[in-house]
């Protein structure tokens, strides 16, 4: 949908409500883990881009707080949109004019997720406008990356956690990693591993403990009575995005 609606919107000004769009597109909803989407980020505690293992994490960059982001994107905006080839009279080259236009806005980090497949749509937008046709190149090589991404990040996983994987375990890591990136929705709870593995709920119980204790799984927040985990999967080694308050 976000490689479908960037082509159709290339002749168009960026403006808050199209940026939103493209976010709610870039990230699914999330019924146990909410995101906002659609909106710029609320959230008073620092956003960082980290990188490192939990607990050990090196701190890169911290972009503005929330409280900034609708000034900081309105004079973002109000930049892209004077400087576009159909308005000034001043030609900025579009390779140059995207570059800045990434970066500008990554170091704003408007959004509470999606803002790097929202930023390489921005770039789109930009080489379309230089071109003076519609191009997706940018997202087209990051959705591609993304999923080599996840195929080394699985081999990843194999290799550290195969052997200490039951074959309880190893069907219910299967069966979470044929759900693509974002794996279970909602995260893996007792009931779904009784599914899966047709085991009774002590039998669930047990082995999920036994891969909390092995660092295999670690538990997601605001479980409620439910305690529910993802697995712990190490991507290839890029920084990546956390909140301040769940280092």
């Amino acid at each position: 949908m976000l490689l479908v609606d960037v082509r159709k919107s290339w002749q168009i000004p960026l403006t808050h409500h199209l940026l939103g769009k493209w976010q709610s597109m870039a990230v699914p909803e999330q019924r146990y883990t909410p995101i906002l989407r659609g909106a710029y980020r609320n959230d008073p505690s620092p956003m960082q881009i980290v990188s490192g293992p939990y607990g050990r994490e090196k701190v890169h960059y911290e972009a503005p707080p929330a409280t900034q982001v609708p000034e900081e994107m309105a004079r973002f905006i109000a930049w892209y949109n004077k400087i576009s080839p159909s308005k000034s009279d001043k030609k900025i080259p579009g390779i140059a004019r995207a570059g800045i236009a990434h970066l500008w806005f990554e170091v704003i980090h408007p959004f509470d997720d999606g803002n790097g497949r929202v930023g390489r749509a921005i770039a789109d937008h930009t080489l379309s406008q230089s071109l003076g046709y519609p191009t997706t190149a940018c997202l087209a090589q990051d959705i591609a990356r993304e999923e080599v991404d996840f195929v080394l990040a699985k081999t990843r996983f194999y290799e550290v956690y195969g052997d200490e994987l039951n074959d309880r375990q190893a069907r219910m890591v299967s069966r979470v990693f044929t759900e693509g990136r974002r794996g279970f929705e909602g995260g893996i709870t007792t009931r779904k591993y009784e599914a899966i593995t047709k085991c009774p709920n002590r039998t669930a119980s047990r082995d999920l403990s036994d891969l909390v204790t092995k660092g295999i799984i670690i538990p997601l927040p605001g479980g409620g009575r439910t305690t529910r985990y993802e697995l712990t999967i190490v991507e290839p080694t890029r920084p990546g995005l956390v909140r301040g308050r769940n280092k």
